[in-house]
């Protein structure tokens, strides 16, 4: 028997109404809800995270990422200036370094002509002759020098200011069972000065070890005593050049 069709009218709008309650889930237009709401918490998080944010800061610390990026031309940076007050020591204090040295030297024999002071628009440099750290061909220091690298240690330890620490040898070619070039032999004399300034409790990372071998050389070594002379390590405090700082521009 053929049905009417007003009957599969009403059919069609109970299945309907059917798939709208609890057995057939949450409405459509609810899941589109929650979304917009996920969304709109989201972004008031964000909100308040920035509002904790320096402004200029925050301007820094964007302008310096798209600088890295290559984005856009910026001159702004968030890399911080260095205090110069770090590099450079006080005349004061090296005045007082000097007359220290100088007087533990009176106790060394021919520490005054072996031990001399440079004070310099770079820098302060120290400069320690051949016979009063190593013996000839070697890289051991001498018990006899620690009062003087003492008194070096004790100013070094006054601020955070770097330090090269410099070897030299004269033009005689050496070739031992230790060393076979002035290089190495330049290069653990440094070293070893280092070592003993690490011992005395000074960061390691301010030093750097220099070998100049036989190519820096204060005299002609044409005799034994310009030889003694070139023979030497050398303790150099570089000055903080301020136009090599990095600037911070707003």
């Amino acid at each position: 028997m053929r049905k009417n069709p007003g009957d599969r009218n009403v059919s069609r709008k109970r299945r309907k109404e059917k798939k709208g309650g609890d057995d057939g889930g949450s409405p459509g237009w609810m899941t589109t809800y929650g979304d917009m709401m996920s969304l709109l918490l989201a972004f008031f998080i964000l909100i308040v995270s920035f509002s904790s944010i320096q402004e200029s800061e925050f301007k820094k610390a964007m302008a310096s990422l798209q600088r890295a990026l290559g984005l856009l031309k910026s001159e702004m940076t968030v890399v911080k200036t260095i205090n110069p007050d770090m590099y450079r020591p006080s005349p004061k204090r090296i005045e007082q370094m000097i007359k220290n040295i100088r007087r533990e030297m009176r106790n060394l024999p021919q520490g005054t002509k072996n031990v001399s002071f440079d004070t310099t628009k770079q820098g302060v440099r120290v400069r320690i002759s051949n016979p009063l750290l190593f013996d000839i061909g070697r890289a051991n220091l001498k018990r006899n020098i620690y009062p003087v690298l003492d008194e070096v240690a004790a100013f070094l330890d006054s601020a955070d200011f770097p330090v090269i620490i410099e070897g030299h040898t004269d033009n005689v070619p050496i070739y031992n069972e230790q060393f076979h070039s002035n290089w190495e032999l330049s290069a653990a004399r440094a070293v070893a000065v280092v070592e003993y300034f690490e011992e005395t409790g000074l960061d390691p990372e301010r030093f750097s070890a220099v070998a100049y071998s036989e190519y820096r050389p204060l005299e002609s070594n044409e005799t034994e005593e310009h030889r003694a002379s070139n023979r030497r390590v050398e303790i150099f405090i570089p000055y903080y050049q301020p136009a090599a700082r990095a600037k911070a521009v707003n």
